[in-house]
């Protein structure tokens, strides 16, 4: 039972072998791969709107290239709401060229730390653009900061 259990176990990778593996990626392009916004009739931004942001990511190989889709999901609803009264969805599609094997174990990493710092500025910009193009006042996401 117990060399099922190590088998399970998932290899961890050292902060060494990240930023090794970090160092020899190199992204290619970046591109809204797809987007989807809505606004109910009933928005208006008042204090104390409650924003939630979540985001998701995968890989797959394309030929030689790594192949990122992330996501992301914004919803806003009025404090103690329940409705939805402005949700943006965005995709973004990396493609990266990897001198080392890009594995399960480095996305793990990856998508919680790096990516998003590539990502997000491309979000943030599309949010508040698609805003400002609803005839809202524009909503500007704040920096993140890792």
């Amino acid at each position: 039972m117990q060399k099922q259990d190590k088998a399970k176990e998932k290899k961890k990778l050292s902060p060494e072998e990240y930023r090794s593996t970090l160092k020899d990626l190199e992204i290619s392009s970046i591109s809204l791969k797809k987007s989807k916004s809505s606004l109910d009739d009933r928005f208006e931004m008042k204090p104390g709107m409650e924003v939630a942001i979540n985001t998701k990511a995968q890989y797959k190989y394309v030929k030689d290239n790594i192949v990122i889709e992330h996501s992301y999901i914004l919803s806003s609803k009025h404090s103690g709401g329940k409705i939805k009264m402005l949700e943006i969805e965005a995709t973004f599609k990396l493609e990266l060229i990897s001198k080392q094997p890009f594995t399960d174990e480095f996305f793990e990493i990856y998508k919680d730390s790096s990516l998003m710092l590539n990502t997000w500025p491309f979000f943030r910009e599309f949010v508040n653009s698609i805003t400002s193009r609803m005839d809202i006042p524009p909503l500007t996401l704040p920096f993140i900061k890792r």
